[in-house]
């Protein structure tokens, strides 16, 4: 009986890399760039994907675009004035390598000022990344896609531009603002690992297991006669 337990247990063993399905994995990369003062531009890249993991299935590109900015507007009218001034920084995305496009993200603030004294400054800001950045995808799936370029680099390109204006009041406004951008790009690529195929060694050692598994039934299923006389 411990001779079939044991049997039992190793065909099970044996076995267990057979049965194991294919398992859906994800790896992602991210690159960052800023922050730097705008009117500049970003590049930078991310690698293919490495087809000895397994098959690729699924990729999402992931852009995400914002801004930190701090200042002071200044009425050099005559007379008090209430106004809004606005700041926005455009960030237009180029990819090219493994997938071209483009994309543009063009986050903005305002902040309104009431009856703001001639000849007098107030803050503007300070706004931060975290409250204006925004984000953008590109998705592709093996279903209705090809996915074989992904196997080389991706590359992007971010270029940024500035706007600043005044709504309300008669003019006469003026601001001095330290703007800088940053974000990330980041792709994700989710792949099927290949199952586990024995090998020749393995199928030898399953086989000689099944051999044992026979042999322990064999055994426990004799008859064994004794003759008294």
């Amino acid at each position: 009986m411990k001779l079939f337990a044991r049997s039992a247990l190793v065909a099970a063993t044996m076995l267990a890399p057979v049965s194991m399905a294919a398992a859906a994995t994800t790896i992602t990369q991210t690159s960052n760039f800023g922050p730097t003062k705008t009117e500049t531009s970003f590049t930078g890249s991310l690698a293919g994907f490495d087809s000895s993991l397994g098959t690729l299935t699924n990729v999402l590109i992931t852009y995400t675009f914002g801004f930190n900015s701090s200042g002071t507007v200044t009425n050099t009218a005559q007379q008090a004035q209430t106004f809004t001034a606005k700041e926005d920084v455009d960030g237009a995305l180029t990819l090219s390598g493994s997938y071209s496009a483009t994309g543009d993200l063009d986050p903005g603030v305002s902040q309104k000022y009431t009856n703001l004294g001639a000849g007098q400054s107030a803050a503007f800001g300070p706004f931060s990344f975290a409250t204006t950045a925004q984000s953008t995808t590109f998705s592709f799936s093996s279903l209705t896609d090809d996915l074989s370029s992904f196997v080389n680099a991706l590359n992007y390109q971010v270029d940024t531009q500035t706007g600043q204006g005044f709504t309300g009041g008669g003019g006469n406004t003026s601001a001095s603002l330290n703007t800088t951008a940053q974000g990330t790009v980041s792709i994700a690529y989710t792949y099927d690992v290949a199952a586990a195929v024995p090998e020749p060694a393995s199928w030898a050692m399953m086989v000689g297991g099944f051999g044992m598994l026979g042999g322990a039934l064999r055994r426990k299923r004799g008859i064994t006669v004794v003759t008294f006389g």
